[in-house]
């Protein structure tokens, strides 16, 4: 809605919205000598023409509000707004912050009011609007489809690009003068690790900084201090920078430079009088001003700096901006806002698919992914937030942000590995995975170095990788429909008062719900009890093997090696199989079927590196399911589009997941396959090579058995090994000689025995109870094993 007291409006796209006209609209209008009226299917709007701007007394809007109807006029306030996000964490402690309106709304409709910010000309530069006085405003008005709103909102401010796939991968990053042998040191200790990595962060000593310290005195014309911006290599940390990024290239990860550019060009920096000869102004100081908004200054900042770095190997950039907050060029421009807009835009013209890693900007930013949250402090407070910042951005369309996994700052101790731990756990079903710090010398962010946590680090980057493939489905579906990938539960269940009070739970995606975990393990059981609402429905726990009904709220114990993690019955979940950089993991594909009846997946996939999947030049599968008393029968059917990952053949892998050994495997196209029973997961993996142009068949037929003994029985398995193991080293402590009786071997190597003699399976699982109680009788008399130790058996076996 535009009002103009000359009749001269503005029709030029703006900071926030780019497209004014969508061209599907069906508008009844009608037009009288006093009267607008028009009709959409969800709103009705009267304007009187009284050629004043508008006011509760020309203006109103009818819209239907859960069946209520509801009439808007201007200066009516949006009580029961969602909120969006906002700027920064930095220096936040997990506090409640006041975060910026969001386009959804309980009462139903929202309004953005765009009327100060600048527009673009036809070359794509910013410009002032042609007539400040007018009014331009958006109303959305959907009632309580959300989803619906969003993606209204998306066709009108511009679509959420898909980030490289890459971007999806474990991003190292550490505020730290490394040097190139350290870095390089790093790398490879992370590979003899088996720890999977795709993007290395090098912080800002990358560059000289002249000294920098917080107790410098030298501060540069913008009141930054001096070194703080920066573009010349440190020869003495890198000697050759080129080589060495080459070096980072050949192992698989992409590499981002961090900036801080407010400072403008300095005296010192190597391209220095090279950019004073084209640009020809310097201040007292000798600095050439930072003027990003200046055409004849972007244009010869990324010829002579930025291009010149990504010649030598630079992949994206790290735009750190923490200064003055408007231009100095352009009045009203947001130098954040600008700084997104023009790394972007220009990445784009390289033919690459743009990735930035910045500061949020205002509304508009959702188009140039990936946010920085900021430096947050290391405390189970501000991991506690950080679920609802994450899920609560979505309402603006800003569905990738990354967040300091681990904290950034210091909070008077040194790293709690149990936090740093839970932090990963949920970065892993966080849009980005990047751990970071600062440069204190308390703080470790290297897995390795806290070795009884270590296995439990990997294990959770490594479901991470696992989950890339459905990731990038979902980073496709917020493309076409503006629902990012962490999404508030209020999305799916707008009247269920419980959506809007569980704030810090949200969906993964159309398929996973997650409830993070923020709080210490008890001292003696070594659990954390969780609170958490299942929506209605059949739901699957990935850490329990449980299937769980839904439509209750539940309090349910974890130890440190399991999350709350949520599935939807008979989801079917693309997925990595042993990923270690998703570059190099793009012949094989894995399909994880979740128990349930029925389920149907359409498997989205693009090259993952240009911007070719704008063009249509993308691929998709459809995967069915179908479970039918004993047998399970999957199809998976011809690639459709025009883009192939791997050309003719792919390596395929199908998980059925809490199943017994199956009695009768058959593949359609008749070639081989291969079956392997996972025993202490449970999962029957049947692995083939697919003819991408054909479809194929799966049947899978298993004994008749009782679903319901499986319900569990993987969290069994994975906390009865914790019990020998505490168990043979209280004995051991007491008894250099003594044993444990032998129902605890007998429970422990129940899948060991399966491997062996699959056709067991049941009448193992039967025993395990009456085995159980066996095993506590004997307990109660032997002499190396304290009352404790078994009371803390039977809290922590839930027995």
């Amino acid at each position: 809605m535009e009002w103009s007291p000359t009749g001269d409006f503005e029709d030029s796209p703006s900071q926030v919205f780019l497209n004014r006209i969508e061209d599907d609209c069906k508008v009844h209008y009608v037009n009288t000598d006093n009267m607008i009226i028009l009709t959409t299917a969800d709103l009705h709007l009267e304007y009187t023409k009284d050629e004043k701007k508008f006011t509760s007394k020309n203006l109103q809007i009818c819209i239907d509000v859960n069946e209520t109807r509801c009439i808007w006029s201007p200066g009516l306030k949006n009580i029961g707004n969602l909120k969006g996000t906002t700027r920064t964490l930095d220096d936040t402690n997990g506090e409640e912050l006041v975060l910026e309106d969001g386009i959804i709304s309980r009462d139903g409709w929202s309004l953005i009011d765009d009327s100060k910010t600048l527009v673009f000309d036809e070359t794509g530069w910013i410009k002032p609007r042609n007539n400040p006085k007018n009014i331009d405003w958006y109303f959305f008005g959907y009632g309580h489809d959300y989803k619906d709103a969003l993606k209204e909102y998306t066709e009108v401010a511009g679509k959420i690009p898909i980030p490289p796939k890459y971007a999806f991968g474990y991003w190292w990053s550490r505020y730290w003068n490394y040097s190139e042998s350290e870095f390089k040191q790093l790398v490879n200790e992370m590979n003899d690790y088996q720890i999977p990595l795709d993007v290395a962060i090098i912080d800002m000593d990358w560059h000289e900084t002249y000294g920098l310290s917080r107790h410098s005195q030298n501060y540069a014309p913008d009141g930054s201090i001096e070194g703080w911006t920066g573009y010349t290599w440190n020869k003495d940390l890198f000697p050759n920078p080129k080589a060495f990024l080459k070096w980072l290239h050949e192992r698989g990860l992409k590499v981002a430079l961090n900036l801080h550019p407010a400072s403008g060009i300095a005296p010192m920096e190597e391209q220095y009088e090279e950019f004073l000869k084209e640009d020809g102004t310097k201040d007292p100081k000798g600095y050439i001003a930072y003027k990003m908004a200046d055409k004849k200054w972007k244009d010869t900042y990324f010829k002579l700096i930025i291009k010149k770095l990504e010649d030598e190997g630079v992949d994206f950039w790290w735009l750190d901006w923490q200064q003055y907050p408007e231009s100095k060029v352009v009045e009203g421009l947001s130098n954040t806002w600008w700084l997104n807009h023009v790394f972007f835009t220009e990445m784009e013209k390289s033919g690459k698919r743009p990735l930035i890693f910045h500061r949020w900007g205002g509304l508009g930013n959702h188009r140039y992914q990936v946010g920085f949250s900021g430096d947050t402090r290391m405390t189970w407070d501000s991991l506690k937030y950080q679920p609802y910042f994450t899920a609560t951005a979505s309402n603006v369309g800003y569905g990738f942000w990354s967040h300091d996994i681990g904290g950034h700052f210091p909070n008077g101790s040194d790293t709690d590995p149990e936090l740093y731990l839970r932090w990963l756990q949920y970065g892993i079903f966080s849009p980005i995975v990047r751990t970071h710090s600062t440069k204190a010398a308390s703080i470790e962010r290297r897995f390795w170095k806290f070795p009884e946590h270590f296995a439990k680090f990997r294990d959770a980057l490594k479901l991470r990788y696992e989950l890339v493939p459905y990731i990038y489905n979902n980073a496709r579906i917020a493309h076409e429909t503006g629902v990012s990938l962490c999404r508030p539960m209020y999305y799916e269940h707008p009247e269920d008062e419980r959506a809007y009070e569980f704030k810090s739970q949200y969906y993964f995606g159309e398929d996973i719900l997650c409830a993070p975990i923020a709080e210490p393990v008890d001292s003696d059981t070594g659990l954390v009890e969780k609170e958490l609402w299942l929506p209605e429905g059949e739901w699957f726990e990935l850490c329990s093997g449980e299937s769980i009904t839904g439509n209750q709220v539940l309090k349910r114990e974890y130890d440190l090696a399991e999350f709350p993690i949520f599935v939807k019955a008979g989801s079917i979940i693309p997925s990595f199989k042993d990923s270690m950089n998703i570059t190099k993991t793009m012949n094989e594909i894995k399909f994880t079927i979740i128990p349930g009846e029925e389920s149907e997946l359409n498997y989205y996939d693009d090259d993952g590196i240009t911007t070719n999947y704008l063009n249509g030049k993308h691929s998709t599968v459809k995967v069915t399911h179908k479970r039918i008393k004993n047998k399970s029968t999957v199809l998976i059917y011809p690639v459709k589009g025009d883009y192939h990952t791997v050309g003719k053949y792919r390596a395929v892998t199908v998980d059925l997941l809490n199943t017994i050994p199956p009695k009768r495997v058959s593949l359609s196209c008749h070639q081989h396959y291969d079956v392997e029973y996972l025993a202490d997961e449970l999962t029957t993996r049947i692995t083939f090579t697919k003819d991408c142009d054909l479809a194929v068949e799966l049947e899978v037929e298993f004994p008749e058995y009782n679903q319901a003994i499986l319900n569990g029985m993987k969290r069994f398995f994975h906390r009865f090994n914790n019990v020998v193991e505490r168990l043979k080293y209280t004995v051991a402590k007491d008894d250099w000689s003594g044993t444990l009786p032998n129902p605890v071997h007998k429970l422990q190597q129940i899948p060991t025995r399966v491997q062996y003699f699959p056709k067991t399976i049941i009448d193992e699982l039967n025993q395990i109870e009456p085995t159980l109680a066996k095993l506590f009788k004997e307990l109660e008399d032997h002499p190396s094993v304290p009352n404790s130790v078994t009371k803390w058996m039977r809290r922590y076996l839930n027995y």
